[in-house]
């Protein structure tokens, strides 16, 4: 009966081997990075094409196509299924240096498993940089609107992640007067300096972007206390009087935009901080046009 098993093991490895090579021979003219593996439970080894090899980076398995122990590379495989990439079905990250990217699927049947493992690394790659260009302002090389929302929405679900903080509507302010005076070039520099300003403003946790046009949204968050969420603000009332901007040419301009800050506190849903933030820097812009005009007619 022993005997019995065993020669049909040999006999399921021989198919199995011969239906390798042949999966081989196809992939081999497709010059895709796509290996296939298969073995029977009541065989010790596993047989697959040479792409396996390749695309899992084992250089040991080379020369051993139908004869490798397949317990160790199924605990191989488990090891590598213990770290999945996030957002990706079947996607494993099989070096943590060079971020290479697996996919591994397998399929079960009877006492047969055929295994599929797939070099997917350019094309995560790719789609992750169409992800970010999609999400990110190409002039300033802040978040877009888009981006914006895709990180502080689910930020705002987390109250414990938030701390204290505060949303601001930022608005550029004389953008007109440069396009006019020194060309639109000019003036989308100006829009760049603004957003020099913005990114990365503040000691704690903060997020900026171009919400459109002259327009953008400063989000301050994880402050300690109250106190220290103010001198940020406070800081940001300076620059907006006090800054300056080189746009080349020896043209060097007042760096000035008008904002509102909506405190976390008072509302915490994103559509009603935009509200408050924007009604808060219209007012802010009218009071500073008013104080420019009181000392044109002095």
């Amino acid at each position: 009966m022993q005997k019995s098993r065993e020669t049909n093991a040999l006999y399921k490895k021989q198919d199995i081997v011969e239906d390798i090579d042949k999966i081989a021979y196809v992939l081999n003219k497709t010059n895709m990075h796509i290996g296939v593996y298969e073995y029977n439970a009541n065989m010790e080894t596993v047989c697959f094409t040479e792409n396996v090899a390749r695309v899992l980076g084992l250089d040991s398995l080379q020369d051993k196509k139908d004869s490798a122990d397949y317990k160790l590379f199924k605990a191989f495989l488990d090891e590598v299924r213990e770290t999945p990439v996030p957002g990706e079905k079947d996607v494993f990250c099989l070096e943590k240096d060079t971020k290479r990217y697996i996919k591994i699927e397998e399929v079960t049947k009877n006492d047969d498993i055929l295994g599929v493992v797939m070099e997917v690394t350019e094309e995560i790659n790719k789609r992750r940089q169409l992800e970010a260009e999609r999400d990110v302002d190409s002039l300033t090389g802040l978040y877009n609107r888009r981006g914006l929302e895709n990180l502080l929405l689910p930020l705002l679900e987390n109250p414990k992640e938030l701390g204290l903080g505060a949303f601001i509507f930022v608005d550029a302010d004389g953008l007109k007067i440069i396009n006019d005076k020194y060309g639109h070039s000019k003036g989308d520099l100006y829009l760049k300096k603004i957003a020099e300003v913005l990114k990365g403003f503040g000691t704690r946790g903060s997020m900026a972007a171009r919400f459109g046009g002259d327009g953008f949204i400063l989000f301050l968050y994880h402050h300690d206390t109250e106190d220290e969420l103010l001198h940020t603000i406070k800081a940001l009332h300076y620059i907006q009087d006090n800054g300056t901007a080189c746009l080349g040419d020896d043209i060097r301009v007042p760096l000035r935009f008008s904002f509102g800050a909506c405190m976390i506190e008072e509302r915490a849903d994103y559509e009603g901080m935009l509200k408050i933030a924007d009604e808060r820097m219209y007012e802010n812009k009218r009071e500073r046009k008013k104080a420019q005009s009181s000392q044109e007619n002095e």
